[in-house]
């Protein structure tokens, strides 16, 4: 009896060291949990049932443990990889079958799906073109194709700015004209105007031109000189309509397209 007790402990330290070997061995193992072994007592036994003095048969692994608990975070140089802080488990797809794991190294394969190092894809939520995110769970894809280029619309800055430096005396020039100043108005269609070059100046004396097109409208050239550094225009048409008498008279109406812009009745002089 005695003989059966001491190798059942030397049987029991023998796990137990082969779980602390193996917890050692995947120190670096991502998403690795660390195991305890958890001892039972053996109690010795007859067909009569114990006696008051019996004496215990040793001792026997009842289970290998896993402890769930948060582990360490650190940042690597893979943007794809990731890491859960807290409960939880990434999902994974193998080919049809769900598999969990607690490993956040990621990559992309051949079709741009987001996979492990087995080629087992990641699964999550799936999204539509405009980010909102549904209650389906797909294997999540990035799409690495050129996209269509995009013309920025809003930029927004935040800085610090050296107080102690003296501000600029004049921020900024407008400059106004009715067209005499662009050009000698030709015949045809358009607004009249052929084409131009217009210079500008710059305070280091570094000079840069736009060229216009000939019979462009007051916006389309407004535009053209917005795209110069530092530069804002903007254009508007005015006409001047002169009635004589007769016409305030008996009344008169003006449409523009179909809409009616102004109305106004006789006048009586």
């Amino acid at each position: 009896m005695s003989f059966n007790t001491a190798v059942s402990g030397l049987r029991a330290a023998s796990k137990d060291l082969s779980v602390i070997g193996n917890n050692i061995a995947n120190v670096s193992t991502t998403g690795f949990k660390q195991s305890r072994a958890e001892f039972a007592d053996v109690y010795a036994s007859a067909a009569l049932g114990s006696g008051a003095n019996s004496v215990g048969n040793g001792v026997a692994i009842s289970k290998i443990g896993q402890q769930f608990y948060q582990g360490s975070i650190s940042s690597t140089n893979n943007a794809l990889d990731m890491a859960i802080n807290g409960n939880g488990f990434f999902i994974l797809n193998d080919d049809g079958a769900t598999q969990f794991t607690r490993s956040g190294v990621f990559g992309l394969d051949q079709d741009g799906f987001v996979v492990n190092a087995e080629q087992k894809r990641l699964q999550g939520f799936s999204a539509n073109s405009a980010g909102t995110i549904s209650g389906e769970i797909g294997d999540l894809r990035i799409v690495t194709e050129n996209l269509q280029p995009r013309q920025t619309t809003t930029i927004e800055a935040l800085m610090n700015l050296d107080a102690s430096q003296t501000a600029p005396e004049i921020s900024g020039t407008t400059a106004q004209t009715l067209g005499a100043s662009i050009g000698v108005a030709v015949a045809g269609g358009g607004n009249g105007y052929p084409s131009e070059v217009i210079s500008f100046t710059d305070a280091d004396g570094s000079v840069t031109t736009t060229t216009t097109n000939a019979a462009d409208s007051a916006a389309a050239i407004a535009s053209s000189l917005s795209l110069q550094n530092g530069v804002a225009a903007t254009a508007s048409t005015t006409a001047t309509m002169v009635f004589d008498s007769a016409t305030t008279s008996n009344g008169f109406q003006i449409n523009l397209n179909g809409a009616t812009i102004a109305s106004l009745p006789a006048i009586t002089h």
